[in-house]
């Protein structure tokens, strides 16, 4: 593979009002990597760089740089999609499909800036990820040795095609092991490539809760809410072990999200069943939908 067949990897450049929802988290200038996979502008990359953008700007490896604005963000996948508003001389890269890859593949991991954004790596695994924001993906790809600077980033087939896009590191468990990069999946792209290009929102949103959680010895446990966000205004706080939903059992998130998720669209009651401080307690949350919370630019 030569190195001018992945000049389609971009650096993307966000600001973000320090009234969004995310700037606390996320800040308020961000910068991470994105994907030209199109004739036309159209760039591919992880949606927590994008997501509440009052500006973004997309710059190759030479500098030169173009503004561009958010066509879609898919909150269930973390893909987004920018179309630049000017144009950039370097060639798009094609999509492959991840479903054809197999654990031990040679691949690479590329961020913009040339070679030394080049990281050989391999395909060590392929498994669901459940994250702590209220996010799962069930079919991630796992590489290592990982990307230092991996969000938005490309991985990339030996045949020169786009198979993933760069969302997170993972720390070892241990001494011995090695920390490793989560991919969300191209597959997840092509399956909703057309809501995202079209800007059209989804007709059964997921219900949102606005908190925060991770497995624990003792079961899915509270790390803190959004504020203002459903969770907060039910009463739950840091430290609440979740036991059950909807009056079903839970021993994990990824079983407290997927049953959360079942209970209807964004906009149903969720009852929850909280072990604080050894009483066990029923909280009704009241979910929405994410995207209601997420700062919009004023159009003129």
């Amino acid at each position: 593979m030569k190195s001018e067949d992945l000049r389609g990897v971009v650096s993307v450049r966000t600001q973000v009002p320090e009234q969004a929802l995310t700037a606390d988290v996320l800040g308020c200038e961000r910068q991470g990597h994105g994907v030209i996979f199109s004739d036309d502008g159209l760039v591919l990359t992880v949606g927590y760089l994008v997501t509440e953008a009052e500006t973004i700007w997309v710059v190759d490896a030479n500098g030169s740089a173009v503004s561009a604005s958010l066509l879609g963000y898919d909150q269930a996948t973390g893909l987004a999609v920018v179309q630049m508003l000017g144009s950039l001389d370097v060639p798009p890269l094609e999509l492959g499909y991840s479903a054809d890859l197999v654990v031990g593949q040679k691949m690479v991991m590329v961020g913009c800036g040339g070679a030394e954004q080049v990281v050989d790596t391999e395909l060590c695994e392929v498994g669901e990820f459940a994250g702590y924001w209220e996010y799962l993906v069930e079919q991630a790809l796992f590489t290592e040795p990982a990307h230092p600077d991996w969000g938005g980033a490309a991985l990339v087939g030996e045949d020169g095609h786009l198979y993933g896009i760069g969302s997170l590191l993972l720390q070892p468990e241990n001494d011995k092991g090695e920390a490793r990069n989560m991919i969300i999946p191209i597959d997840l792209f092509h399956s909703t490539r057309r809501a995202l290009l079209a800007r059209e929102e989804p007709d059964s949103p997921r219900p949102w809760l606005g908190w925060y959680i991770r497995n624990s010895k003792n079961g899915p446990i509270v790390l803190g809410t959004v504020d203002s966000a459903p969770a907060e205004k039910a009463g739950i706080v840091a430290g609440d072990v979740v036991v059950a939903v909807n009056g079903h059992r839970v021993r994990s998130i990824n079983e407290t999200f997927r049953k959360i998720w079942g209970t209807g669209n964004a906009g149903v009651s969720v009852d929850l069943a909280l072990r604080r401080e050894d009483a066990l307690r029923i909280i009704t949350v009241e979910s929405v939908d994410r995207s209601d919370m997420l700062w919009r630019p004023v159009l003129h």
